[in-house]
């Protein structure tokens, strides 16, 4: 028995899905085959019809009473086939065979006649093969193989099979066809001479008697046989050493049992295995009639189990899974009963999602995600709107939410965590809404307790005549140790080793004091200066200086009659460029840059090509780019192009959206991060993003 390592699936990211069903305008939910042509149009079987899909929308095969050139014998299909010459062959599932002409469209059907060798077997298709040699190999239901020439339409049956149920039909290394039959197993089939030879199979030494159900032949020359009633089974050599080895045509080709190890695997083994596919990854993928998709990652040899989740928008549509197809872009295909279509691109899977999902042990506490941040470990820390704070470790992905024990005890309201800071020491600082300040405590129990660790936090201040503000929207610690917090009620700073705070109340009256209360963002750039977003301004602090000890902040606001000006006071989101630009998120203004030694701005918007005039989040990759995030998408624009460019200039951007697999097209402001590493984390309504830009590509 072949065993693999099982990766279950607490421990990996979810794999997301695009999703193409009756509300993208498929005719059925229930697919049974996919094909491309040479355009690269998909067609896809249903029971109700047989779909073109250009990528935008679908037109509709059928049966037409009106117009007998483009109709159908029937509407449901259960088979696909190309040909050499790009005709579309549609096998029907109890009134023959369609073909339609690759250049005009036009359709042609085929009918079993009742005494007539000539016409097909059966009119009960149930699979299709075209090979190159201008022959279109049509498996029925109930009475074998028939070969079609694309060129005569010539129609023959080989001999030795029939009255045979075809199950499947492959063609091998050699060019013979390899027939798979539910009533006597396997046979190899010559093209020319159309006779057929039974091969014989065994598993420990004795005949295989397992009912076959598909047989697929994969790159490296495996053959694989799944069963109606006992399991899965590979040959033990490739098909193709084993026909080259000399062996007389009445030796048996031995077979071995596949299964994976774990829970997993022994849901593979008992599955009906529909549909077997080869990726452009390496990977193996098996469709089964009630598990999902299965796929076998051959390089690490681990294998893992995809299904269906409710709470999830981007999981398989449904478990059952009746087809396979890897399409010329690498994106996979997969039909199911009842979900339509899914594809799969590796690529969309870029960005990593941490969600709110039901039916997932571990998920976020909650969907809305306020706030981020990662450790000396790599950890990462995740602050929710309803939730509190979660966990996540970042090699296993597996997701932990975290009980906050106040210390000394009370009733914590620290449900809405909207700002988190790692500190030069290792402290974990949270800024919440509604309940101030927190530091979690050394005494931090093992996160190995399931399912809710128990973490001691310290609440601030617990020994000082100042009221902080119970709304903390930013902390920032500066390179004296000290800690700057954002608020509902000003700025404010705290020296964690004496405990001796400092307020900077806003004061609107004084040109050079704080001009609102709210704070929403700060930066320490370079040179000392603390740089404070708020709705009424920017504002600058030179720290360690007069202007510290004063309260003495240089002010930046809107001019309309200032093209050079801040194009909106509402500032949300600081970054600084290591050449000294400080880049500002505005609410209103789109994206604004700040020589830091001068006054002057430059700002871009929609009509430059951002998503969005609310920039909420801002961070660079190593490659160059600058990453933004907006209530309307995720933004990537090159740096470069961007200094080089003028306000009035557009812009070159590519925008991502929740089709790309972001949690949802709406981030927060605050929600943004890049750690040691160069991985970015943007968060927003619907969850955590997190990704390697440069392994990052759009489709």
């Amino acid at each position: 028995m072949l065993l693999f390592l099982v990766v279950p699936s607490i421990l990996a990211q979810p794999i997301k899905f695009k999703h193409l069903g009756l509300r993208e305008g498929l005719s059925e939910s229930s697919v049974y085959a996919i094909q491309q042509d040479r355009q690269g149009f998909m067609w896809i079987a249903t029971a109700d019809g047989l779909n073109r899909y250009d990528g935008y929308g679908f037109y509709v095969y059928r049966k037409e009473r009106r117009d007998s050139l483009h109709s159908l014998n029937q509407n449901g299909v259960w088979a696909l086939g190309i040909d050499s010459l790009g005709n579309i062959w549609a096998g029907l599932m109890s009134r023959g065979l369609s073909r339609i002409d690759a250049r005009s469209g036009v359709v042609t059907n085929f009918q079993h006649r009742s005494g007539d060798s000539a016409s097909l077997s059966s009119n009960r298709v149930r699979i299709i093969h075209c090979d190159g040699r201008g022959f279109v190999w049509v498996g029925t239901a109930d009475a074998g193989l028939n070969r079609i020439d694309i060129r005569t339409q010539e129609i023959r049956q080989p001999s030795g099979l029939p009255g045979l149920r075809i199950k499947d039909v492959l063609e091998d290394q050699g060019g013979a066809l390899l027939v798979a039959t539910a009533d006597s197993g396997l046979f190899r089939v010559h093209p020319y001479r159309l006779t057929a030879h039974h091969i014989p199979l065994s598993f420990n030494g004795h005949p295989f008697t397992g009912t076959v159900e598909t047989i697929y032949l994969d790159k490296v020359g495996i053959l694989w046989i799944s069963t109606l009633n006992s399991g899965l089974y590979r040959s033990e050599i490739s098909y193709k050493m084993w026909r080259s080895s000399g062996r007389s045509p009445e030796a048996a080709l031995p077979l071995e049992r596949f299964s994976g190890a774990g829970s997993e695997g022994r849901v593979l083994s008992r599955e009906i295995v529909k549909t077997i596919h080869d990726d452009a990854n390496g990977h193996l993928w098996f469709g089964t009639f009630t598990g999902g998709l299965f796929q076998l990652d051959r390089k690490k040899q681990r294998l893992r189990q995809i299904r269906h989740h409710t709470f999830d928008p981007f999981s398989l549509s449904n478990d059952q899974v009746f087809c396979l197809f890897l399409d010329r872009t690498g994106i996979l295909w997969i039909g199911t009963n009842g979900g339509g279509v899914c594809l799969l691109d590796e690529r969309w899977n870029a960005f990593q999602l941490y969600g709110l999902y039901p039916e997932k042990k571990y998920s976020l506490p909650d969907r809305m995600v306020r706030s981020v941040v990662t450790d000396r470990s790599g950890a990462i820390w995740v602050g929710t709107s309803h939730g509190g704070l979660a966990r996540i470790d970042a090699r296993s992905g597996q997701v932990m939410p975290i009980y906050i024990h106040p210390d000394p005890p009370r009733t914590p309201g620290t449900e809405d965590v909207r700002s988190l800071l790692i500190d030069s020491k290792g402290y974990l600082w949270l800024g919440t809404y509604g309940d101030g300040l927190w530091r979690l405590e050394p005494q931090v129990a093992s996160f190995d307790q399931q399912p809710l660790p128990t973490c001691h936090f310290r609440a601030y201040p617990y020994s000082a005549n100042i009221k902080i503000g119970r709304v903390i929207w930013c902390l920032l610690e500066d390179h004296r140790g000290y800690i700057w917090m954002g608020t509902n009620d000003g700025l404010f700073r705290l020296n964690p080793a004496t405990g001796n705070w400092r307020r900077y109340a806003s004061n609107p009256a004084d040109p050079h004091g704080l001009q609102y209360r709210i704070v929403r963002g700060l930066w320490l750039d370079r040179q000392n200066r603390l740089w404070i977003a708020t709705y009424r301004g920017l504002h600058r602090l030179l720290l360690k200086s007069e202007d510290e000890k004063a309260g003495k902040f240089e002010v930046y606001k809107h001019n309309s009659n200032d093209p050079t000006s801040l194009s909106s006071n509402a500032v949300v989101a600081l970054w600084e460029h290591p050449d000294g630009y400080l880049w500002l998120g505005t609410f209103g203004g789109g994206l604004n840059l700040m020589k830091t030694n001068q006054s002057r701005f430059r700002h871009w918007g929609r009509e430059a090509g951002l998503s969005s005039e609310d920039v909420v989040g801002i961070r660079h990759d190593t490659m160059g780019n600058l990453w933004i995030s907006t209530i309307s998408g995720l933004c990537q624009i090159h740096l470069g192009e961007l200094m080089e460019k003028r306000s009035e200039d557009s812009l070159k951007v590519q925008i991502f959206t929740e089709q790309d697999g972001l949690q949802s097209n709406e981030f927060d402001v605050g929600a943004v991060h890049r750690d040691d590493r160069g991985w970015l984390y943007f968060g927003g309504v619907k969850g955590l993003n997190r990704f390697q830009p440069q392994k990052l590509l759009k489709s």
